[in-house]
């Protein structure tokens, strides 16, 4: 049976069951969550924030009082199996989003169930029930949709280098059926009509399947001519280090090495990455310190000197282990000391 993630009625957490949701545990493991016991005024603001967290909802979809939907998931290692279904949604990830959050996991997407959709992520596509399609979740979304049901396996960068090689190239898009399509379509659609009826180590066993077909239809994208676009890949690596530089800029310690090993590349690639945008490694962690420096010294100005951290502990929150090198490379790059620009914040 489904380990349902269920909502209390009376004292629901939107925060709570998004973290159950989202928390580890073992591999075949059904997860649940829905709207049915959420009071239908609350229905879309709980799945914001439950399941669409990782976008923001734009208005124009249905009032909370029209709303329902329901999210089924099969939890994996490197891989999940996803069911999304609900009413109307129109949703962004934005390039800040992407940033923030440091997310580079693919999801290789079936429509089972849909009137009409739009999805936005690297070109606009138009989307009809039975299409196959790809989510790179390290560059900008959007995605419209009337009322649907979408079935997915959520795969993540190093699951699908680790089987197709590091430099493998996402394609732009997937081949359709008949063959390995039309295969791993029937192949999801039965798992999900199963699954409520499978022991947990049962849903591991098809979940693999599932994954090994999701590689293969990649791997075949490349074989059938359809052109990999490698600025495209190069790009959402690149948003996913800076990502993750943004994310741990605060550790005086962290550095190159520390990046290269949270992206699973080489030192020598992650070098060669920014070098083809310009920039350095190093230099990036030094600009991402001194830019969420300069945000904490001009927001602080505001705030009572009583309640100011002192330029030390700014110092030290973003990175800085050398209070005379924070204060030197301020200057440097806004040709204004850290006590010029919180007077300047005035």
């Amino acid at each position: 049976m489904a380990h349902e993630v269920s909502p209390d009625p009376e004292t629901h957490s939107h925060r709570r069951h998004h973290a159950a949701l989202a928390s580890p545990q073992a591999p075949g493991t059904l997860l649940e969550v829905g709207t049915d016991a959420i009071p239908s005024r609350e229905r879309l603001d709980f799945w914001r924030e439950s399941v669409l967290s990782r976008m923001r909802p734009l208005p124009g979809a249905p009032g909370g009082t029209a709303f329902g939907g329901r999210l089924r998931r099969i939890v994996g290692e490197g891989a999940d199996l996803v069911e999304h279904a609900s009413e109307a949604v129109h949703a962004v990830r934005t390039e800040a989003m992407c940033r923030r959050d440091g997310a580079d996991d693919v999801s290789l997407s079936l429509m089972a169930e849909c009137q009409w959709a739009m999805h936005e992520n690297h070109g606009t596509q138009q989307i009809a029930a039975g299409t196959l399609y790809l989510v790179d979740y390290a560059r900008p979304v959007e995605v419209r949709r009337s009322r649907h049901r979408d079935l997915s396996i959520f795969l993540t960068r190093k699951k699908i280098h680790d089987a197709l090689g590091p430099g493998f190239v996402l394609p732009t898009e997937l081949p359709q059926a008949p063959g390995l399509g039309s295969v791993l379509q029937t192949l999801v659609a039965a798992t999900w009509r199963e699954a409520p009826r499978m022991a947990p180590d049962e849903r591991t066993v098809v979940l693999q399947a599932c994954t090994d077909m999701a590689l293969a239809l990649l791997q075949s994208s490349q074989k059938a001519g359809l052109e990999p676009d490698s600025r495209r890949f190069d790009d959402s690596l690149y948003r996913a280090a800076w990502g993750l530089v943004r994310r741990h800029c605060g550790d005086p310690a962290f550095n190159a090495e520390r990046l290269a090993a949270l992206l699973e590349c080489s030192r020598a690639s992650l070098y060669r990455l920014f070098a083809r945008h310009g920039e350095g490694v190093a230099a990036a962690i030094w600009t991402a310190r001194l830019d969420a420096a300069w945000q904490q010294v001009t927001r602080d100005a505001v705030a009572h000197p009583a309640q100011r951290p002192s330029l030390s502990e700014v110092a030290q929150r973003c990175g800085f282990s050398d209070p005379s090198t924070f204060q030197r490379m301020f200057k440097r790059r806004f040709g204004v000391t850290p006590r010029e620009a919180r007077m300047q914040g005035h």
